[in-house]
């Protein structure tokens, strides 16, 4: 659960009004504010009595800090680049729950600090945005870390079993096997395998196809885009090392703020698991024998490994 949700504050704010309003946080170390800067940005703010750490700007948010008195000190992150909205709408939720796990401000503001910078890289312009099949795949490979391997595996050890950034990895492994997914159209009747890796190893795994449907941009089920199911997933990681982790994750599969990808919404019709193993349909190195062929690329058909499904 997300302890504190800012999305509905600012999105209440009406006009170009900049007054800051205070944040009902209780026994919170620090003040926490939300509203607009002067020139009608986003704006969340902390002030602290003690003197904060400096934080740098990035491309999509400009880190403002001043005193007001010998003890009084302003910190405000604003957003300047609109794209970047839901992303810093979790951004905000994570820097507050930051500052109220500390029992006092100076500890409050170096939480907010290491928190901040632990999602810099996402508010980084990245030089190529990512394609929607791309997008659709990640969205697939989230949905299966939030649904599937933290429950059945915990937080810590399934985001960091997720290989799906490596292209050269399965998409998990962990433990003693893997799983590959695959994330495909509610009417595909095939998936694609892409490599002769993909499904290659000395060890059991398991094929995961998960079906969606595209939805407009009205449609919203709480999990419908990769903001969401970022959202979701951060808010079950408690320790900082573990959030730069998967954040860095998802810079590596090329999502960033930048990205437009979350104008698509999508529904998870069904979610099927399949055992590979012996006898399970796939192509290998042992199969293709001639040194010349380095690459292939081929399709497997859903009703035909209908017997190796699991429950």
């Amino acid at each position: 659960m997300i302890a504190f949700d800012v999305a509905p504050l600012f999105e209440n704010i009406t006009g170009s009004n900049c007054n800051l309003i205070r944040a009902k946080t209780d026994d919170s170390a620090i003040g926490v504010f939300y509203g607009k800067n002067s020139d009608g940005n986003y704006r969340l703010a902390f002030l602290s009595k003690s003197q904060p750490p400096l934080i740098d700007s990035t491309n999509s948010l400009k880190v403002v800090q001043w005193s007001e008195n010998t003890n009084l000190f302003w910190t405000c992150v604003d957003l300047i680049d609109e794209r970047a909205r839901t992303v810093y709408y979790i951004l905000g939720n994570d820097l507050i729950a930051a500052a109220l796990s500390k029992t006092n401000d100076a500890d409050a503001m170096i939480a907010v600090k290491n928190r901040f910078y632990s999602w810099r890289k996402m508010f980084q312009r990245a030089s190529t945005l990512m394609t929607e099949e791309a997008y659709k795949g990640l969205f697939g490979e989230l949905f299966v870390l939030n649904h599937i391997m933290i429950p059945q595996f915990g937080v810590e050890k399934a985001i960091r079993g997720w290989g799906g950034p490596d292209k050269t990895a399965k998409d998990f492994s962990i433990n003693d096997t893997w799983w590959e997914v695959k994330t495909v159209s509610v009417k595909s009747s095939t998936i694609t395998i892409t490599s002769l890796a993909q499904l290659e190893s000395n060890v059991d795994g398991h094929l995961v196809a998960v079906k969606v449907e595209k939805m407009s941009d009205a449609y919203d089920d709480g999990e419908c885009m990769v903001s969401e199911l970022m959202d979701s997933i951060v808010s079950q990681i408690k320790e900082d090392e573990l959030r730069e982790v998967f954040l860095t994750k998802l810079v590596a599969y090329g999502y960033s703020i930048n990205n437009e990808g979350d104008n698509y919404r999508y529904s998870v019709d069904a979610i099927a698991r399949y055992a590979v193993g012996n006898g399970f349909p796939r192509l290998t190195h042992k199969e293709v024998p001639f040194s010349e062929i380095t690459n292939i690329s081929y399709e497997l058909s859903l009703p035909a490994i209908e017997q190796y499904k699991e429950n």
